[in-house]
């Protein structure tokens, strides 16, 4: 099959299509048809007469083609990815902002802001109060929901979360909003929950002047249980609102209990005076059943002065350096590592073994010493043995503690779930108690000191401290706690 030839472009095609091709574009700005495809055709041909070749021209309109199909997917995939930016997504043209030119005076530029908008923008929030529990900070969707459960029949238009543990609850009118705040003694976990009335000059965090606290007045006689009676006597600690049922109905009279509007202050008042029938001046006493905690720092609540994070905690000082002494097994890589307080005690290390270290202990400012030998036992019975044998042949003549991980139970007890204890198991433990002539401490807490950690548990105590010679140490008791997973054993001397 003969291969096509290859045409090329002629060295006066190139500028015979610049000049007309720049006489075409004027006339496509202008609005004329001489942008139609017969039309290129035409004066492509004109322009070229020496090319009579067909095959140059159908390669320009194939040209032509190619470049309007590659403008018309460029904007269909514009297009594509603009409604994929804005899909389900309505545009607030509303939202829009405006620049407002401010005035420079003195070097300060200054904004002048709409004064009546700022009206409008009041007038729209007067319907609201300002809620906050004293004494904690309740989560913002837990006290929403309890704002709803409360007041959601009076019609909530907007709750909302500000700052230093305030809530704004929006209602639908002035009028509602006067309603909860004559009714407002409302309690968050026993709790009480302060409202206030919104405001423009509203101070977020100096805003609770006073709270409703509940009150006692033990042992006052029933002649001044009435409600005028009450209102004078509780008048001298605050503003008397309410008693309560038990009072009211005289069920429950080894107190009044009454719900009096006061200020918080650092030392609340405990009694106050009053005149009895007799003109006598008596004193009478109060209990809180519950007061604010404040913070001196900034009058915020729920907090003392201590625990404000606002205020610069001074720099602790220098720690003593403590100063330790260390051993540690060298026959198995530090198996066993012996730590210790040079201050209190001093250990000298007489033989070490892969699962012992033998040493003797001074007390700083006693005269006695005793031996002490660390253990932490192999795995297998096999390997447990040359411990066995270690300390079946440790010379003491004095008293002697030993203790740590055995990896060996000492009794039948000493596990639960799993297989029982059997008698090869406790074969060489025991037999080494009777030729040491050792015996086991006293012990409180867990009786397991090991867990297998899985569904089908296993316990067992495989953490021992024996002792040898007690006479021979001091006179205080010794005993053993242990704490099982936590911390294996602990031996007060």
């Amino acid at each position: 099959m003969a291969k096509r030839k290859k045409l090329g472009r002629r060295p006066g095609l190139k500028a015979a299509l610049d000049v007309r091709c720049s006489e075409q574009q004027v006339d496509l700005e202008r609005g004329s048809d001489a942008g139609s495809t017969a039309e290129l055709e035409q004066f492509v041909v004109q322009s070229t007469p020496d090319m009579n070749n067909r095959e140059e021209v159908d390669s320009l309109k194939s040209a032509r083609r190619s470049w309007a199909e590659e403008v018309e997917n460029l904007q269909s995939a514009s297009q594509h990815h603009w409604q994929q930016f804005t899909g389900g997504k309505a545009l607030n043209y509303d939202a829009k902002l405006s620049y407002t030119e401010p005035v420079v005076r003195e070097g300060r530029k200054i904004a002048h802001i709409d004064l009546e908008e700022v009206k409008l923008e009041e007038e729209s929030w007067k319907s609201s109060v300002i809620c906050v529990v004293l004494g904690a900070n309740v989560p913002a969707l837990v006290f929403e929901g309890f704002i709803r459960r409360i007041w959601g029949h009076l019609g909530i238009v907007q709750v909302a979360r500000m700052t230093k543990g305030l809530t704004m609850v929006k209602f639908n009118d002035v009028a509602t909003r006067d309603e909860v705040l004559e009714n407002a003694m409302i309690q968050f976990d026993r709790k009480p929950v302060i409202v206030r009335p919104w405001s423009a000059d509203l101070n977020m965090i100096r805003m609770v002047k006073s709270v409703p606290l509940w009150i006692r007045l033990p042992n006052l006689g029933l002649q001044y249980w009435g409600k005028k009676t009450l209102s004078v006597l509780v008048s001298s600690v605050g503003n008397p609102i309410l008693i309560d049922k038990y009072t009211k109905d005289r069920t429950r009279v080894q107190f009044a209990r009454v719900l009096v509007e006061m200020e918080i202050t650092d030392k609340p008042e405990r009694t106050f005076w009053f005149v009895n029938e007799y003109g006598q001046l008596v004193e009478q006493e109060i209990e809180y059943e519950w007061l604010p905690v404040k913070c001196k720092h900034y009058g915020g609540f729920g907090h003392i002065m201590a625990e404000c994070k606002k205020v610069e905690k001074p720099k602790e000082a220098a720690k003593e350096k403590v100063s330790h002494q260390t051993a540690e097994s060298n026959k198995m890589e530090g198996r066993i590592l012996l730590l210790w307080r040079k201050k209190f005690v001093n250990i000298e290390v007489i033989e070490d073994s892969k699962q012992h270290v033998h040493c003797v202990i001074k007390m700083i400012g006693q005269k006695k010493d005793f031996f002490a030998s660390f253990v932490y036992g192999a795995n297998t019975v096999e390997g447990r043995r040359d411990l066995w044998s270690a300390l079946s042949k440790t010379n003491v003549t004095k008293a002697w503690v030993i203790l740590g991980d055995f990896n060996a139970v000492f009794n039948h007890d000493d596990r639960q779930g799993g297989n029982a204890v059997s008698a090869s198991e406790l074969e060489d433990s025991n037999d080494w108690v009777v030729k040491s002539s050792v015996g086991p401490m006293k012990r409180t807490g867990s009786n397991f000191t090991w867990t297998n950690k899985q569904n089908s548990r296993i316990f067992s105590r495989i953490d021992h401290v024996s002792i040898m010679r007690i006479g021979l140490m001091t006179s205080r008791t010794l005993q053993l706690t242990s704490l099982g997973r936590l911390a294996r054993i602990i031996v007060f001397v």
